[in-house]
C-alpha cells in the first residue's frame, strides 16, 4: 500500500505554503513598465537618437498600411531561419563528434573556448567589415554566434549518454 501525504498528516497539520510578498504578475508588470519609462526618458533626453514608443508605434502602423512591413519581416525571418538551420547542422555535428570522441574534443576545444569568449556584437562588426553590409554577412555572423552554444549543449548531452545502452 502506498503512503501519501493525506494518510500521514491531515490537512490541518500540514504546513501551508509560504506566500512570498510581491510574487506574481505585479513585479513582472513593474519590470516592463520600468523599461517603458526608461525608453520614454531616453527618447526625451536624446530625441534625435532614440525614437519614443509612440513614434515607433506610428512608424510601424504606417509601414503596415503601406504594405511593406510584412515583406520586411518575412525577409528577416528567412535570414534568421537559414542561419539557424546552418548553425544547427554545424553545431550538432561538431558537438556530437566532440561528445563521442576525446580526440575530436581535444582538437576543437581551443576553437570552442575562443568563440565562446568573443563578444557576440564583435562578430557582427567583423562580418560586416570583411563581407560588406549585406545579407551574407548577417547570416555568417548569426551562424558564428549560435554555433558555440549549440556545440556545448550537444557535446554535454552526448557525454551524458550511458555507454552501456
Amino acid at each position: 500500500m502506498a503512503v501519501d501525504a493525506e494518510t500521514v498528516a491531515p490537512a490541518a497539520l500540514r504546513p501551508k505554503p509560504v506566500k512570498r510578498w510581491g510574487a506574481g504578475p505585479w513585479l513582472t508588470l513593474a519590470s516592463y513598465l520600468s523599461l517603458l519609462l526608461l525608453w520614454v526618458l531616453g527618447a526625451q533626453a536624446a530625441p534625435n537618437l532614440i525614437p519614443g514608443p509612440l513614434d515607433t508605434l506610428r512608424f510601424v502602423a504606417r509601414e503596415y498600411q503601406r504594405g511593406v512591413l510584412i515583406g520586411h519581416l518575412w525577409v528577416t525571418t528567412q535570414r534568421v531561419l537559414s542561419a539557424f538551420a546552418v548553425g544547427m547542422l554545424v553545431g550538432v555535428a561538431a558537438g556530437a563528434a566532440m561528445g563521442a570522441s576525446k580526440r575530436v574534443d581535444d582538437l576543437l576545444q581551443g576553437w570552442l573556448v575562443v568563440f565562446l569568449t568573443i563578444p557576440r556584437i564583435l562578430l557582427f562588426v567583423v562580418a560586416y567589415l570583411t563581407l560588406g553590409l549585406n545579407d551574407r554577412a548577417l547570416v555568417v555572423a548569426l551562424v558564428i554566434t549560435i554555433v558555440p552554444s549549440i556545440v556545448v549543449a550537444v557535446r554535454e548531452g552526448a557525454r551524458a549518454v550511458d555507454g552501456s545502452l
